[in-house]
């Protein structure tokens, strides 16, 4: 759940996403997850491991997109946010 939910929330209603964001929310939902999992079962307030591999998570894809220069091309947003067809 913690890897690829941001990646896939993100990547489909956020034009700014990369795969930048997308790796690094990945590697970190999944490692924070296991982390937390072997050596904090029992989180304060209740919390499951799982909520603070999203959390992290969803960090890590903000720090990564925003980190890296590399914007979807103009072509690539017209096509999956944009009304008309792509000119070839």
């Amino acid at each position: 759940m913690s890897l690829l939910f941001w990646p896939i929330i993100l990547g489909l209603f956020w034009p700014r996403g990369n795969r930048y964001g997308a790796i690094a929310s990945m590697i970190t939902g999944l490692t924070i997850y296991i982390l937390a999992k072997k050596f904090y079962p029992s989180l304060r307030f209740g919390f499951d491991p799982v909520i603070v591999g999203l959390l992290t998570s969803l960090l890590a894809y903000l720090i990564g997109t925003y980190a890296t220069k590399e914007i979807p091309s103009e072509r690539v947003i017209r096509i999956f946010w944009g009304t008309e067809p792509p000119a070839e």
